[in-house]
């Protein structure tokens, strides 16, 4: 690896560092369209937990489906450009544990 690779536990240790667990719903969707086309005869990844949906999903739900993306951009060679665009959101474009309020995430 060069200096300027960046690792799987490095991303997923700036992800969950400032007790985030996952971008809000528009931020997410975004990272799920940077991920590839997946492989014929590959199991794609699952799908973003966002808008109602995360209503009714806990914080370690969501935080298991996105590490799973994550690993996916790993897998398929675009965890660069995924590690470029997480970093690039300001905090409130994450939802952190023990936020309480939903309505918002939905409008993000």
């Amino acid at each position: 690896m060069g200096p300027v690779d960046i690792t799987l536990s490095d991303l997923l240790d700036y992800c969950e560092s400032n007790n985030r667990v996952c971008p809000k719903s528009v931020c997410w969707n975004t990272v799920r369209c940077i991920l590839p086309a997946t492989p014929k005869g590959e199991k794609p990844p699952p799908i973003p937990v966002i808008l109602v949906e995360s209503l009714r999903t806990s914080e370690i739900m969501k935080r298991l489906v996105f590490r799973k993306h994550l690993q996916w951009a790993y897998d398929h060679g675009v965890l660069e450009e995924v590690d470029r665009y997480l970093r690039s959101l300001s905090e409130d474009q994450w939802h952190h544990t023990y936020e309480s309020d939903p309505i918002n995430d939905l409008s993000n």
